[in-house]
């Protein structure tokens, strides 16, 4: 059992033996998160006190994915003979040290990055970290994403709180769009306000170069006589005068008309999408999942669980970024990062 005590910095939990009372651990965060960028190992040494290690001799054994054999009497000794070495077990020395009730609470205070850097200390920290579903994601995802995200089933595409928190640092980025357009507090919508005679657009705030990446885009309001989505470069402009394709108008962009299903690059349209006979028109509300696939550099989109088909080919090799250009005062639309599309 573990307990928290925010005021004093610190956590008590049980030595685990059997021994009457609790150890208390002071520990400062912002020391525990600065050792972690400089060793790693140093870090469980000044988390953990040696008397709680289950070998008692501290965690300076410990380095990245190394298993040492681990004789309960005898710690790090070569067994005596071949029938002896039967009998050891291959443990990691970090898992030896650590409680999971412990690493729950330390994890639970330190920065995403540092979480990372967590990950690459040890097979156990790793396999701990991996649970999407763990408290430590459920903390840091109840803590850094806005209640209004939480509460509405705008992320029911992302169904663990590791990948909700992957989203919300995907999301729009409320300083990479026209002065027209404000992100909304679930921070997952943007919305137009209602200018005249403007076209306005949004980026995301992450964009990629390398790998394989899927986002849904939900189209929440009227789209009016042009609704763009697709991917640019940070070269691409953000605001224009009228109410144009502005998305897909330069070298820098590449979208997808969703009011006459065309397809844009270069200031010309690159034919219709999808390749069907009267293919349906997009109605509001409805997901659609973009694939941006960068080392194939190809771009595709997909509505209803149906792929449309490849979009745009010979994309450049720069960091592309998702987009939509609006024209339609008070639309809105969100966008959630989904990650790595599956095949098929």
């Amino acid at each position: 059992m573990v307990t928290k005590f925010p005021q004093s910095g610190c956590f008590s939990f049980s030595c685990g033996k059997g021994k009457a009372g609790c150890v208390r651990v002071r520990m400062k965060w912002q020391t525990v998160r600065a050792n972690l960028r400089i060793n790693l190992r140093s870090v469980v040494s000044s988390c953990v006190p040696r008397s709680l290690c289950r070998t008692g001799r501290g965690c300076k054994q410990s380095c990245h994915f190394v298993q040492e054999r681990v004789n309960p009497s005898s710690y790090l000794q070569e067994p005596s003979s071949p029938a002896a070495e039967q009998t050891h077990t291959m443990v990691d020395p970090v898992a030896a040290l650590c409680n999971y009730n412990v690493l729950e609470v330390i994890f639970s205070y330190l920065e995403l990055e540092d979480l990372s850097h967590c990950s690459q200390v040890c097979k156990s920290w790793y396999h701990f970290l991996n649970d999407e579903n763990s408290d430590v994601w459920r903390w840091h995802c109840l803590n850094k994403l806005p209640k209004e995200a939480l509460k509405s089933d705008l992320l029911s595409s992302v169904s663990t709180y590791k990948t909700k928190l992957r989203a919300y640092f995907h999301a729009w980025s409320p300083n990479d769009c026209s002065r027209n357009v404000y992100i909304k507090p679930n921070g997952f919508t943007l919305h137009r306000n209602p200018v005249a005679q403007s076209t306005d657009a949004a980026r995301g705030k992450i964009g990629f170069r390398h790998g394989r990446h899927t986002w849904e885009v939900i189209w929440e309001g009227p789209l009016g006589t042009v609704a763009v989505i697709g991917i640019s470069t940070k070269e691409a402009a953000l605001q224009c005068h009228g109410y144009v394709a502005l998305l897909g108008s330069d070298d820098q962009s590449w979208g997808w008309n969703l009011v006459e299903n065309h397809l844009l690059h270069n200031g010309d349209m690159q034919g219709s999408y999808p390749l069907l006979n009267n293919a349906p028109k997009y109605q509001v509300g409805e997901r659609i999942r973009v694939i941006l696939d960068c080392e194939d550099n190809t771009l595709s989109f997909e509505k209803n669980y149906e792929f449309l088909g490849v979009a745009f080919r010979g994309l450049p090799d720069k960091k592309l970024y998702p987009t939509v250009s609006a024209v339609y005062g008070n639309t809105e639309v969100s966008m959630v990062y989904l990650g790595t599309p599956l095949d098929g």
